[in-house]
Order: structure tokens, then sequence, then C-alpha cells
């Protein structure tokens, strides 16, 4: 283990979950989410995550940590605050996670069905009111890719629909995502903003 903690951070698009990757593992077995306090009990490095103000979920896998918080506000200075708890777990040299506990991050099959079926039921008949959908075109691991048509497809307003409609609907049914991605061409077509 080097003496320096190389560390990156990447929020994602809602604002809400920010995933902090290192150079090195924090865990060796598939992803863990985990959606409460409680759930985290006995992973220490989950334990000091949530001890964080405004905390409501943490997912560990492979060499990253996604923390989820109740509100978007001042994300430099919580970084700063993740940092310092992953350095200092990094510091003791315990597991990161209790022993023996098992990956729940669903298959992505499942995630595809899960996906599919929010896409179909809530968020395009939200959409199609304006005239906009919103097409399931492809799972991997635990990120979902997306693609915008209709009055979404071009439109001014696509990324705070990605981010503020998508995926906050996708993450409340999926809340173990990683990403929401859109792979829209929003210049492409004769019309790709229609009214």
């Amino acid at each position: 283990m080097s003496a320096e903690m190389k560390l990156s951070a990447m929020l994602s698009g809602n604002w809400l979950s920010c995933r902090f990757t290192l150079e090195e593992p924090l865990h060796e077995g598939g992803g863990v989410y985990f959606g409460s306090a409680d759930q985290a009990e006995g992973s220490p490095l989950a334990e000091a995550l949530f001890r964080l103000p405004g905390v409501v979920a943490v997912k560990i896998a492979g060499n990253s940590a996604t923390v989820t918080r109740d509100h978007d506000e001042d994300w430099p200075a919580m970084a700063r605050k993740v940092a310092k708890a992953l350095a200092e777990h990094r510091a003791c040299g315990r597991a990161a996670l209790a022993k023996g506990i098992s990956s729940n991050i669903p298959p992505a099959e499942d995630i595809r069905r899960r996906a599919a079926k929010v896409i179909e039921e809530k968020i395009n008949p939200a959409l199609g009111s304006h005239g906009g959908s919103v097409e399931l075109v492809d799972v991997r691991e635990a990120s979902v890719f997306v693609r915008m048509a209709g009055g979404c497809q071009g439109c001014a307003g696509a990324r705070a629909t990605l981010r503020n409609g998508v995926e906050r609907a996708l993450r409340e049914e999926i809340p173990q995502l990683d990403d929401v991605a859109d792979v829209t061409d929003h210049a492409s077509g004769s019309a790709p903003y229609q009214r």
C-alpha cells in the first residue's frame, strides 16, 4: 500500500450521489449497497460514511465508495469529509465490510427488467404528455443507458429531464445503480426537437 492515497470523485447526474474511486480495492467481492445506517452495522467503512451529515446510502464495490446524500448542497466540503473517512479507514488496515457479507447488487438482467418497467409505466407516460419518450438501450453491470426521443431529443431541457426525472425515477426503483447515461445524438434527425 502506497503512503499517499490517490482518490478521484465524480458526482452522479442528479448531484445526490458521488462516487469516490481509489487506486486500490476497498472490497474484493461484489458490490454491497447499504440503504441505511442500520444495514451498515458491522461494516466499518460503511458505518464511518453514515456518520457524515446527510448520508442516506452507501455503496462499496471494488475500488469505489458511492455516497448518497439527502441534498446536493456543498459537495466540496462533504468530499473532504469522505476523503478523510477513507484515509482513516485505509490507515487502520481493517476490512471495509463485515466478514461474510455478500453482494446485494442485482444482476444486469434484473436491472434491465426493472428499468424497462419503470420507463414503460412511469417515465414515458409523464414524458408523453410533452411529446417525448425514453428508450432503454443497454444495461452494463449496474449502469443504465437510455436514448431520448420525440420532444426530448435535442430539447434544451433534456439534461434536466434526464437527471431530475428519468434518473430519479430509476434510482427510486433501483437504488443500487451506478450511472444513468444518455446515449442520444441530440443533433441528429430532421427535427430533433418538436413541440
